[in-house]
């Protein structure tokens, strides 16, 4: 434990100190956590039970209030009860701890986005290693940024990166992707992503998809494959193309002013506990992918990757242009987290 709480005092230090002049819940003491008050806080994921989401959060949850000897307990306000992925929600006190994207924020630190640019983390090993260790300099850095907002991020767990699905055209290469329909999530980046692949890139609800590739509407999708099984997506769509363009992520925020109203050894705990989380899911997330896969070959799915021949160096090269455009905005966090990712 010792261990951990040098670190989370390091990556708080400075923020705590801009907060001194702010209205906390309850004075930080320093007291350890046995003779501390019991906390309880809220939690807020969009989510349902069922969801790979939920679970990393129910492990949080037991390892938080493991850590602590039950002084800090979380309630878990699923379905949205207590409110959607917006960041406010958290800023503002509505929900303590908030699970969401973590582009999300980007409004608030335009660099944080970096972590969902294409081919930014391609493995749960580099996930780990990018934001679900407690002195990741990704997390130090967002989190000197996120100071003025209220908000501290703890973690983040990868979920596996986006792979594309096509109703009945095998794709090998860019130029057979280009005559295709192919449904994105309705975000700039998404769109000029698959712009740059050169096909037709349709913004679509999810809840709009299926009818969608069942009319021709669209030609095929996106999206991690640990979800397809879920929705049956092997039923509309023949082939899936690992292209790996884009990382799925799920980020962990947590109002400052209640971090910091905790004492030392909570704070230690919460951000161990939350990084711990994160590095189960991560490893959890790659054997299920694997066991996905399985199955949606069982039921037919033909997955096309760089051995069946796809030339993904296409792909890579096509996503580089996109760089260009959200220079500005990602600064060279793009960078901070290469070198994290890479990092022996």
């Amino acid at each position: 434990m010792k261990r951990y709480l040098s670190l989370a005092l390091a990556l708080v230090m400075v923020l705590a100190l801009s907060a001194c002049g702010s209205k906390s819940d309850t004075p930080s003491n320093g007291s350890d956590a046995e003779s501390a008050k019991k906390v309880v806080l809220k939690y807020s994921e969009l989510n349902s039970e069922q969801t790979s989401q939920y679970r990393w959060d129910a492990k949080f949850k037991e390892l938080v209030e493991e850590k602590t000897n039950g002084s800090v307990e979380i309630d878990i306000y699923a379905n949205g009860q207590l409110s959607s992925q917006d960041p406010e929600a958290v800023t503002n006190g509505i929900c303590d701890i908030l699970m969401c994207v973590p582009s999300n924020w980007s409004d608030y630190y335009s660099e944080i986005a970096a972590v969902d640019a294409p081919y930014a983390i391609t493995s749960a090993e580099e996930g780990i290693k990018v934001f679900a260790t407690p002195d990741s300099p990704v997390l130090a850095r967002a989190n000197e940024a996120l100071k003025d907002s209220n908000a501290i991020w703890l973690s983040a767990y990868y979920e596996g990166s986006r792979e594309m699905t096509t109703t009945d055209t095998p794709i090998y290469t860019l130029a057979d992707l280009k005559p295709l329909k192919m449904r994105v999530v309705n975000s700039d980046l998404y769109i000029q992503l698959f712009k740059a692949f050169g096909c037709e890139a349709t913004p679509m609800a999810w809840s709009e998809v299926a009818s969608g590739l069942i009319t021709g509407v669209i030609d095929g999708q996106e999206n991690p494959i640990t979800g397809y099984k879920e929705d049956s997506i092997q039923e509309l769509q023949k082939y899936c193309i690992l292209t790996h363009h884009l990382p799925a992520n799920y980020g962990m925020f947590m109002n400052l002013n209640k971090f910091n109203s905790l004492t030392e050894e909570q704070q230690a705990a919460i951000i161990e506990a939350s990084c711990e989380a994160s590095a189960w899911m991560c490893e959890d997330r790659a054997a299920a992918l694997d066991a996905c896969r399985e199955e949606l070959e069982a039921d037919g799915m033909i997955f096309i990757g760089e051995e069946e021949g796809l030339k993904i160096d296409e792909f890579k090269d096509a996503a580089m242009t996109v760089y260009d455009l959200y220079a500005d905005q990602w600064g060279d966090m793009v960078d901070v987290i290469a070198e994290e990712a890479k990092a022996k």
